[in-house]
């Protein structure tokens, strides 16, 4: 019972993916919220490489300058 729930929530969170892609490609091209949604999806496979980079460098430099200033704080005390 507890593997339905944990594969339900998962679903429910890809479809929130799913929309939010579709949504951002058809304000783009002003096709079909099922065509955006499904040549968002491909986009994001086809890039995947690259988002994953340009999140986790995002993520360390945002983790780099939270430590740098905390750093700064302890020893300008």
């Amino acid at each position: 019972m507890l593997n339905k729930c944990v594969s339900c929530i998962v679903c429910i969170k890809d479809l929130y993916y799913v929309g939010d892609r579709g949504l951002a490609q058809m304000g783009i091209s002003g096709d079909t919220f099922c065509e955006s949604s499904w040549v968002g999806f491909m986009l994001n496979l086809k890039h995947s490489e690259e988002y994953y980079f340009a999140i986790n460098a995002g993520e360390f430099i945002i983790d780099s300058y939270s430590i740098s200033i905390i750093y700064m704080n302890i020893i300008l005390g």
